[in-house]
């Protein structure tokens, strides 16, 4: 997986911290980048090898003295501005997000 790790002070202004866009191996990753004055850290997949999906099953950032630093995710859903005249004519149909019921997951 390719990716950029940004950190920001204000949530406002980001500053690339990490940049593994040349990275071509999978699996764990431990990448080390400077945290002085960061109270955000946001993690920008850019591209996926061998025509996968990329997967993050586990973020964890460590402390100077070694110890682990709490999360607190601050997510934020980015919608399309607009789509193309011909999005519908050519088939496609606006995304619309779905939940699966308890029940519909298990089935799965």
């Amino acid at each position: 997986m390719r990716y950029n790790i940004e950190t920001s002070s204000d949530g406002k202004t980001w500053h690339k911290a990490f940049d593994a866009s040349q990275n071509a191996s999978a699996g764990t990753r431990r990448d080390k980048f400077s945290v002085s004055g960061v109270r955000f850290v946001k993690l920008n997949i850019l591209d996926q090898q061998n025509d996968l999906w990329p997967s993050i099953w586990e973020i964890r950032l460590y402390g100077a003295d070694g110890k682990q630093l709490p999360l607190y995710p601050r997510v934020e859903q980015k919608q399309a501005t607009s789509l193309p005249a011909d999005y519908k004519k050519s088939g496609n149909y606006p995304p619309h997000p779905h939940r699966l019921s308890a029940t519909e997951e298990a089935e799965i």
